[in-house]
């Protein structure tokens, strides 16, 4: 995960070290990487890692490739509602409330490990489209990638994402 959004990661830091300095585990190494990201994409570093680790590679090739997924990462997301964003502490009332007020969304990414808006929409505005225009700008025309879509009850919105995706992507 992020370390600059969970402390699961630090959480993970310490407990590798402790396990590593425990009686008998000298010749242990455990490698904790920060994947700059949250949730599918931290999990999708997992999938990655356990590919490679099966496929013989080092600890020392693993994390190397980690870093490069993280360096490689886009991880958007649009919330139809504020309510959530600010009951975590992520948006303020009175921004959120402006936001209402001028029928405004955020569409949000994770930049650099941390939580940041990334662009602003309507209320009314093609979401999927959005999302789409957000990928494009930093997804160089051409490149392969490896995507998922996580939704919040909303299956059908999120299958229309994962076929523009697919539409417009070179996704695997």
């Amino acid at each position: 995960t992020s370390r600059k959004i969970i402390g699961s990661h630090d959480a993970a830091v310490s407990a590798a070290r402790t396990l590593s300095q425990a009686p008998g585990h000298a010749d242990m190494h455990i490698g904790v990487a920060d994947t700059g990201s949250t949730d599918l994409g931290a999990g999708l570093a997992c999938l990655l890692a356990a590919e490679a680790a099966s496929m013989g590679r080092s600890l020392i090739e693993i994390e190397a490739l980690c870093a490069v997924y993280r360096a490689n990462t886009r991880f958007v997301f649009h919330a139809d509602t504020l309510d959530y964003l600010v009951k975590g502490g992520r948006a303020t009332a009175v921004r959120a409330w402006i936001a209402n007020v001028l029928g405004v969304r955020p569409v949000i990414g994770l930049v650099d490990g941390e939580v940041k808006v990334v662009r602003k929409v309507g209320a009314k505005a093609d979401v999927t489209a959005e999302l789409i225009a957000e990928l494009e700008r930093t997804i160089p025309p051409g490149k392969p990638i490896w995507a998922g879509v996580m939704h919040g009850d909303a299956p059908i919105r999120a299958a229309e994402l994962a076929r523009a995706i697919g539409n417009r992507f070179d996704a695997r």
